[in-house]
């Protein structure tokens, strides 16, 4: 489909298109500014931003309540995801829509996620507002995350992260970051820690102190 059947998809799914539908794709480009000029071409004609803008008009078009965004900015310059992320926060303003937002760039995570939920091995290992997150961070893994991101790597070689740290299938009973953890005791090898309230909206799930 070339881009004026794409935008106009969601209207026809739920038979909301009147005449042609012009108008409602008109709009749509308008909202997440591409040209019209654009309506003919196929994805592959596009560029990464320009086709992110697509997406991103097509999601908003119902105006859902809730939009799950995967790596939204993956594979673009750096110019490109900062315009990408001040529309999506200029939708979720205008029409009042929800985010869950997926990324590994912490950058960006901070700059359009509030709360932010860290996970490790597809389990949620802290939850916080996101100025508690960056500057107190609790749990290992979190804070070997943000000093990686900040470029200091805290001299964690492989005696640290084994080769599970990128592959780990995690064992019933126990804690998912326990073989990387330098400071793991025997109780994360045999019970999986749940969630627990350390401060406010602060959440972490390690046996170890905060």
């Amino acid at each position: 489909m070339n881009v004026y059947q794409i935008l106009l998809e969601p209207f026809k799914i739920q038979g909301l298109v009147n005449g042609s539908g012009k108008e409602m794709v008109a709009c749509l480009g308008e909202l997440v500014n591409l040209s019209p000029k654009l309506f003919d071409r196929y994805p592959h004609e596009l560029s990464g931003g320009q086709r992110q803008r697509v997406g991103i008009a097509r999601a908003i078009a119902l105006h859902p309540k809730l939009i799950v965004a995967d790596e939204p900015t993956a594979s673009l310059d750096i110019l490109i995801q900062n315009q990408i992320l001040w529309l999506m926060k200029r939708l979720q303003s205008e029409f009042n829509t929800s985010y869950l937002f997926i990324s590994h760039d912490l950058k960006t995570v901070k700059a359009i996620a509030d709360p932010i939920c860290v996970m490790y091995s597809g389990k949620m290992i802290e939850i916080a507002r996101t100025d508690q997150l960056i500057n107190h961070a609790a749990h290992p893994y979190t804070k070997i995350l943000l000093s990686v991101a900040g470029g200091s790597p805290l001299g964690f070689g492989q005696e640290v992260f084994p080769d599970e740290i990128s592959g780990f299938a995690p064992s019933i009973g126990r804690c998912v970051f326990c073989s990387c953890g330098p400071r793991s005791k025997k109780i994360c090898s045999d019970i999986f820690p749940e969630l627990r309230r350390i401060d406010g909206d602060h959440f972490i799930a390690c046996h170890l102190p905060a």
